[in-house]
């Protein structure tokens, strides 16, 4: 009998074996066709057959060199043709969209609570258009619906919905019985609320891109593949050309959008460029078809639990922006990664997966076509690089899209060339320019610190009167911060440097999140009547930047 139990034993784990590496087999083939799907989208623009420096057809002079062939990118490219800037070229040093772009979700919203508003409507209004007029960008305006599962977070919500009503976005407000009928995928249980946005959309990111670049070459302008950026030659302060595996292009204005490798990019220019943003790995599914699923069921969203999920092939798309990210990369990317995904690791996915699970049950019985995990780059306040460099003139960076490339590569191109071509910028650049940054913000330890924070953000709640940050600090502090500290300051951030918000009666306390009224009301009141009625001290030491800047 012992010898029996044995044998079933040794047949049950070679069983179970043989199951693991047929799987493995099928993710393997899904991996490669994915990629494959991605590489081979006809992108009808100029191709090197050859990394072949001599090539015949390479330019030796242009007026405009843009580096990185993402969505970014091609935008730039675009709108720069589109004012007759067609003495213009793409450089991408793998396949077009191999960075980032291949694998984003490919969400268009304009429900937002950032700076990204405008970048957000204009950019879904373009690829709107281009899908009427035969370039492909898979729009489909099939909605959002987007759950609360506190009241905070309703209260945020109707907040948020508030102020887009005012801009023209349409919302409703939906009781938890409206979610049912809105819904069938959705377990309601804890719900406070919803709020429906019926205009957004979503899009296929590999055929933005495409289709941006396809009509930037309608207009006259020039895109190759497979051209490895190895140097930026600066004279006198400003670009004079970039060195390439093809060969050397004179030009006047170099844009750096190079997603990933912008930041190493720049760290090579003579001065060095600070470009301050750091990887981390971001990760979703996909279902296999599932009977039911309608090709226009609005994307789903659950902030609280930092997921969302949209309709992709008869199935669904579910993804996470995690409270704590992974940073990856953090002596910059492999030179000649492209199409990168990080191996597979479902011990550490189920752990986020679990709550989103709950809130979307069909996930516990879908089956599960393919994870993706790849690379997305971020920045140290989760906002944008727009802008003109302020080390090096006619050198312009749109980099560090904090995973909103997709919803905003429309506005991003339109921004850079307004600001290329001597125009005012169509938004204001105040929070998104790339002169906000400051040496000591490209310190590599402090990226990868602050990194941790920054997926998790874009889901959540900005109360009033909050600090930004929570990871990273303190990385600077005034001489007079032992003496704040002691006498019971709750301090924030502002350029990286520790500031008293206020004195807190109770000692150095954490600052509670509230839209109610706030805890430093009273304390606060009093520091007033002492700087009313007698005089008070302000440390400005946190402002030091911007006299810098003027």
């Amino acid at each position: 009998m012992l010898l029996v139990f044995i044998f079933f034993c040794k047949l049950g784990i070679y069983v179970i074996m043989m199951r693991k590496c047929i799987f493995d087999f099928k993710q393997s083939l899904i991996t490669r066709h994915m990629r494959w799907r991605a590489i081979h989208q006809d992108t009808t623009v100029f191709k090197v057959n050859r990394p072949d420096t001599g090539h015949k057809n390479f330019p030796q002079k242009k007026q405009v060199v843009v580096c990185g062939g993402g969505v970014t990118g091609a935008s730039v490219l675009y709108h720069l043709a589109e004012r007759g800037w067609t003495d213009s070229i793409l450089l991408e040093k793998g396949k077009f969209t191999s960075g980032t772009t291949w694998h984003a979700a490919g969400l268009i919203s304009n429900f937002r609570s950032d700076k990204y508003e405008e970048l957000c409507s204009y950019s879904k209004d373009l690829y709107k258009w281009m899908e009427e007029n035969g370039y492909p960008t898979g729009f489909k305006k099939c909605g959002s619906l987007i759950l609360a599962s506190c009241s905070e977070r309703l209260i945020y919500l109707k907040r948020i919905a508030d102020s887009c009503r005012f801009r023209g976005i349409k919302s409703e407000e939906l009781s938890v019985s409206d979610v049912a009928r809105h819904s069938p995928w959705v377990n309601t249980e804890g719900l406070k609320g919803a709020i429906l946005v019926p205009d957004d959309a979503v899009g296929s990111p590999v055929d933005i891109c495409n289709s941006l670049i396809k009509l930037a070459k309608d207009k006259g302008a020039y895109a190759v593949e497979r051209c490895n950026v190895e140097k930026i030659e600066t004279s006198g302060g400003r670009v004079k050309s970039v060195y390439t595996n093809l060969g050397k292009i004179d030009c006047e204005y170099v844009v750096l959008c190079g997603g990933l490798w912008t930041r190493e990019l720049g760290t090579q220019i003579q001065p060095p460029v600070n470009v301050p943003l750091h990887s981390a790995e971001h990760f979703y599914l996909i279902t296999k078809p599932i009977e039911g699923v309608d090709t226009m069921h609005p994307v789903m969203r659950d902030q609280n639990i930092g997921s969302y999920v949209r309709e992709w092939g008869g199935g669904f798309l579910a993804g996470i922006f995690e409270k704590e990210a992974q940073p990856v990369f953090h002596n910059g990317p492999p030179k000649d990664s492209e199409f990168h995904m990080f191996p597979d690791n479902w011990g550490r996915y189920y752990h986020h997966y679990m709550p989103v699970m709950h809130r979307f049950p069909f996930l516990k019985k879908a089956e599960i076509r393919q994870m993706f995990n790849g690379p997305e780059s971020f920045t140290p306040d989760g906002l944008h690089f727009l802008g003109e460099s302020p080390e090096v003139e006619n050198l312009f960076i749109g980099a560090g899209m904090n995973s909103s490339g997709i919803v905003t590569a429309g506005g991003n191109g339109r921004i850079l060339a307004e600001l290329m071509n001597g125009e005012k910028p169509f938004v204001n650049l105040t929070k998104l320019d790339i002169k906000r940054c400051l040496g000591h913000q490209g310190n590599n330890k402090f990226l990868y610190d602050r990194t941790v924070e920054l997926v998790g953000i874009h889901y959540t709640i900005s109360f009033p009167h909050q600090s930004f940050s929570e990871s990273a600090r303190p990385m600077k502090t005034s001489n007079l911060y032992p003496f704040h500290k002691t006498n019971g300051a709750v301090f924030g951030v502002k350029n990286e440097v520790e500031f008293p918000l206020w004195f807190s009666s109770k000692g150095t306390v954490t600052p509670k999140r509230t839209f109610k009224k706030p805890p430093f009301f009273d304390d606060v009141g009093k520091e007033y009547n002492i700087c009313k009625n007698g005089v008070g001290v302000i440390d400005l030491t946190s402002q030091w930047s911007l006299w810098k800047l003027e």
